[in-house]
């Protein structure tokens, strides 16, 4: 789904997996690129695959050593939104990077946020 919601507003999607089959499946789904972290190193990847700018908002729901090169490959100002952990390894972030980078490190409970403020859910819902 984080393709598609990518896609649906204009982002250019760049899909990061451990295998070439899960790369496909997000290519299947959309994405416009695809790195495969487990054979090249994800920062070098995101960088030129950007224009050297890093990447505007990152969908992390891997956490441990994955979230761990997400936070070096968001650009000035982007976003890395938290959304998991499936690898089971909740990570520490240091805060020199998004202090230097200056980026926002955000947690995304989408179930949390419809019970907060169901108000703006259904406008999400109704923008979708």
């Amino acid at each position: 789904a984080a393709v598609q919601l990518g896609k649906l507003i204009g982002a250019k999607v760049i899909a990061a997996a451990s295998s070439d089959d899960k790369l496909a499946a997000a290519i299947k789904a959309g994405a416009d690129e695809g790195i495969n972290y487990s054979v090249t190193d994800l920062n070098q990847e995101v960088k030129k695959l950007t224009g050297n700018t890093g990447a505007d908002v990152i969908y992390e729901v891997v956490g441990g050593k994955v979230f761990e090169k997400c936070t070096r490959c968001v650009n000035a100002n982007g976003r890395l939104l938290v959304i998991g952990f499936a690898s089971g390894i909740i990570p520490k972030i240091p805060a020199n990077l998004p202090l230097i980078k200056g980026y926002s490190v955000v947690g995304v409970r989408a179930g949390a946020a419809m019970q907060l403020e169901p108000h703006l859910a259904v406008e999400m819902f109704e923008k979708l």
